[in-house]
């Protein structure tokens, strides 16, 4: 039988098909002008932020290019963070997503599936330490503590055994962001250590400090740990102390405010000294306001002298007040404080330096009449920078003070000319005019600074007295005049040989895996186990089954990306800040590829192993160089030909992803380029005559992609987006023609990186703010992730390496050095 439409209802549906596609088109339109006006108006604003940094310097654009701004490192990581809609990083979200996190693990269901198990890798280097303590339980005197600032919490044994490894606790911990430890006098198996890098919370020095979540207890020596919730409240915590009050033993905390990634935390329910009587239970704050204000004092630091009386030097506070202030109190009480002013009120006369800055303190352990102090004060170009003028000495706890000389002043200036972020201070347990300073290197005098002798050299690499600059730290074992550790940028540092005129300084950081990793690169030959890495402030450095050492350092510098050519693995490429590259063949040093001054500080990079070219972004931090990549070709040999290819997308904002894809066609290079602002373009011939075609999604957020992933094919890609408050994952089966949001259940947090399973487009890793996830369901309608973090900790992963002949997975973690695993 058949069946015939009307006339009228044949009219009728073509209408509604007209009407169907016309609303499509319409509603298709209507969705990307939507989509061009977010991401204009997100350019704008970021190009705005540039343009606010460049004018509070007082910079001009190509100045601001250059590898002397360290700051340069923070500034590029808060444009990849940055919630595009609330115009600052919501780093509290981590909390949540932590939670989040911790109940999956502690899940049935979890529980009972087999995990992916990483294997750390050994590490004779280690990253930036602040907090030190001797252990008071062993009676032999050799068993010590460190926490690293991104690295957390370790101990070692023996620190006097160059063979006696570092062992981490605590791997999943709501953060790794260790500041400050003590113990209990009364109960030495008590321990309390604090959270939360405040130096780095109010000038930005390296894109590594840590937001706090307060106070851990042990009572148990170490063994297990519980966090005091009456202080998860504190942004940072910057010292810790214990007193015995006639039996009793009185916490003391110094808790302050501060900016990390373009937010201000602030510190609940306020900065200041706060005491606690019982355990850590409940705490008062007892610190005077700053003079003027209703705001109590930020403490720098808390020192206790024989006598008992409590000195608290003061740092600004978030709002930069209330510096450059030394408090001292018997009691420790509320209303008990006692003001000494004189050195602010100096700072602030002062024509050139006159911006407050912190106060180290130390209580000579065999006087209690003697207390010393180092002074900071700042001058302002843009951000405040800080230098260490201001040395004395008081001979009546801390009633008056006399000022002496700072040691001699190096080629780069002030002796501490960082000090708003290393400094410190330390006096001879046994000779009270005997005191140690230390800011890049360490010093010592021994008759109030008429004469100063230099006792270490952060340069002298390998020599006998070797400590990495910026030092933060020194803490003598007990009553003893030789035995001390050192705290630097470069991990932990040792003398037996204090007293001595030259002593001799051993590097202990064996095993003490706390490098933090921005990029790293795979040995393509299965089973081969070498590995590379650029990271913050120790350069490049290579891994050979080996622990990593000084002998393996390639380059200096802050290192980034790095390349081992698949076709020829003896052919090594590494980088440093702003596009400047070393040439490697052969495990020999060719030399530099030219200073290319440009693109970011850590810039984004891919390397064409059949053409032996690397592409680069060349857009910079400050938005020179507009739409432009670097092509490189002649790696190794040459001739090296370098050139800026401008690509004419019309993008002002840095290139965040560059990728090269291994499916090019024979003898050309094709490029996947994702930008700042959420463009995503693809590159034909790049080679040559390049072709460009924009391949993104309308609906793809205004943030930075940060990976483009490839599976069996350039038909299946995985695009991933660095910035909280976005849809971070966006999946195509077609080579960009069509997306789909692969989100998920993957709380909200930065997805630095991606990688496929080599053997199935529905399974993938990712590298985020909180160790690495996967998800095995990537083709359903709904994504399930799951953290997958055996072995590894609860740290930031900054990019994943994969080798097909094997499954071995590598990644880049920013606080624990690498890690690897095989991708079953």
């Amino acid at each position: 039988m058949k069946t015939y439409l009307s006339r009228n209802s044949f009219w009728l549906i073509i209408s509604a098909g007209v009407f169907l596609i016309c609303y499509s088109w319409s509603d298709s339109f209507r969705k990307s002008t939507e989509s061009f006006i977010n991401r204009q108006a997100y350019e704008s604003f970021l190009i705005r932020q540039i343009n606010s940094f460049i004018d509070g310097k007082g910079l001009e654009r190509q100045e601001a290019v250059g590898a002397d701004m360290p700051d340069m490192a923070a500034l590029q990581d808060y444009f990849m963070t940055v919630d595009p809609e609330l115009k600052r990083v919501p780093k509290e979200r981590l909390k949540s997503s932590y939670e989040y996190t911790k109940s999956i693990q502690e899940s049935v269901s979890y529980k009972s599936t087999e995990q992916l198990v990483w294997q750390g890798t050994e590490s004779d280097i280690g990253g930036r330490v602040r907090a030190l303590m001797w252990d008071p339980n062993d009676p032999e005197g050799k068993k010590v503590w460190a926490g690293g600032v991104t690295g957390g919490l370790w101990y070692n044994n023996d620190i006097t055994d160059d063979a006696s490894p570092w062992i981490p606790v605590g791997d999943f911990w709501p953060n790794l962001a260790i500041s400050c430890i003590t113990h209990d006098p009364n109960n030495p198996e008590t321990f309390y250590v604090g959270t939360g890098e405040a130096q780095t919370a109010l000038i930005i020095y390296r894109e590594s400090s840590g937001l706090g979540f307060g106070i851990l207890k042990s009572e148990d020596a170490g063994q297990t740990w519980t966090i005091l919730e009456a202080t998860t409240d504190f942004a940072y915590v910057t010292d810790l102390m214990v007193k015995d009050e006639d039996g009793s033993s009185v916490v003391y905390a110094g808790v302050v405010s501060g900016t990390y990634k373009g937010v201000q935390h602030l510190s609940e329910p306020s900065d200041g000294l706060f005491r606690s009587a019982d355990g850590g239970q409940s705490w008062e704050q007892v610190l005077p306001d700053i003079t003027g204000l209703d705001t109590p004092y930020s403490p720098s630091d808390i020192e206790l002298g024989p006598s008992g009386r409590i000195f608290v030097g003061t740092m600004q506070n978030a709002n930069g007040e209330g510096g450059a202030t030394i408090l001292y109190s018997d009691l420790g009480t509320t209303g008990t404080w006692t003001k000494y002013e004189e050195y602010k009120i100096l700072i602030e006369n002062t024509p050139d330096f006159n911006l407050p800055g912190r106060v180290i303190l130390d209580a000579a352990p065999s006087d209690e009449n003697i207390v010393y102090c180092a002074v900071v004060q700042g001058y302002f170009y843009g951000i405040p920078g800080y230098e260490c003028h201001i040395l004395a000495k008081s001979t009546d706890k801390g009633e008056t003070w006399n000022m002496f000389n700072i040691p001699p002043n190096g080629s780069n200036g002030n002796w501490a000319y960082i000090a708003w972020h290393a400094l410190t201070l330390s006096v001879d347990p046994n000779d009270p005019d005997r005191l140690w300073v230390a800011a890049l290197d360490t010093w010592r005098t021994d008759n109030e600074g008429q004469t100063w002798s230099k006792k270490s050299n952060w340069t002298a690499v390998g020599n006998y007295n070797y400590i990495h600059g910026d030092i933060h730290a020194i803490a003598f074992n007990g009553n003893s005049s030789d035995e001390f550790m050192v705290a630097s940028d470069g991990g932990v540092f040792y003398t037996s040989e204090g007293s001595e005129n030259f002593p001799t300084f051993e590097e202990k950081n064996h095993g003490f895996n706390t490098l933090q990793f921005y990029k790293c690169a795979l040995h393509p030959i299965a089973d081969a186990t070498f590995y590379m890495g650029g990271m913050q402030d120790n350069g490049t450095v290579f891994y050979d089954g080996n622990a990593i050492g000084n002998q393996n350092r390639m380059s200096g510098g802050d290192g980034g990306a790095c390349f081992i050519d698949k076709n020829e693995p003896d052919v090594w490429v590494t980088s440093h800040q702003n596009n400047n590259f070393y040439l490697f063949a052969n495990y020999q040093y060719l030399g530099t590829a030219f200073n290319w001054s440009s693109g970011n500080f850590i810039s984004s990079m891919d390397y064409d192993f059949n053409l032996n070219t690397l592409y680069a972004n060349a857009v910079t931090v400050v938005n020179t160089l507009p739409d432009q990549i670097l092509r490189l070709s002649g790696i190794p040999f040459g001739p090296l030909e370098g050139e800026f290819l401008n690509l004419g997308t019309d993008s002002e904002v840095p290139f965040t992803h560059v990728k090269y894809s291994e499916y090019s066609p024979a003898g050309t290079a094709r490029l996947f380029l994702g930008t700042q602002s959420g463009r995503l373009f693809r590159v034909e011939n790049a080679q040559a005559d390049f072709e460009v075609s924009e391949i993104g999604d309308p609906a793809f957020p205004a943030g930075a992609i940060s990976c483009v992933a490839h599976g069996g094919s350039d038909d299946t890609l995985l695009v991933t987006f660095s910035n909280y408050g976005v849809a971070s994952l966006w999946q195509s089966y077609d080579g960009g023609q069509g997306w789909e949001e692969k989100e998920g259940d993957l709380p909200d947090m930065p997805v630095r990186w991606a990688l496929y399973h080599p053997q199935t487009a529905t399974t993938a890793m990712l590298a985020t703010e909180i160790g690495v996830w996967t998800s095995y369901n990537l083709d359903d309608e709904f994504v399930n992730w799951i953290p997958e973090n055996d072995g590894l900790a609860n740290v930031r992963v900054d990019m994943l390496q994969l080798r097909d002949e094997d499954l071995t997975v590598l990644a880049a973690t920013h606080g624990r050095g690498f890690f690897t695993t095989t991708f079953e």
